[in-house]
């Protein structure tokens, strides 16, 4: 939906490869040029930020972090789609 675009562009850009993520939003979709800049460095930003942060400590909590993210992304889908 249209109302949605700049949260689905947001976590495409989190979760999506870059090139593919890119690829599919413009031959898919009619986004706004504004829109798609914002939500995509809002995007990257948060994932680089997480992830250099992550890699900063031990295994252990990496580990504890990424079971955290996903089960945290599954509860938040279940809530929305609820």
């Amino acid at each position: 939906p249209e109302k949605n675009i700049f949260l689905f562009v947001i976590f495409a850009r989190m979760f999506m490869p870059l090139d593919l993520g890119s690829y599919s939003l413009g031959i898919l979709t009619k986004v706004n040029y504004k829109l798609y800049t914002l939500s995509s460095f809002i995007g990257i930003v948060v994932s680089a930020s997480f992830f250099t942060y992550l890699g900063t400590l031990p295994i252990i909590y990496e580990v504890i972090g990424m079971v955290l993210a996903v089960f945290m992304i599954f509860l938040w889908l279940y809530y929305v789609t609820n």
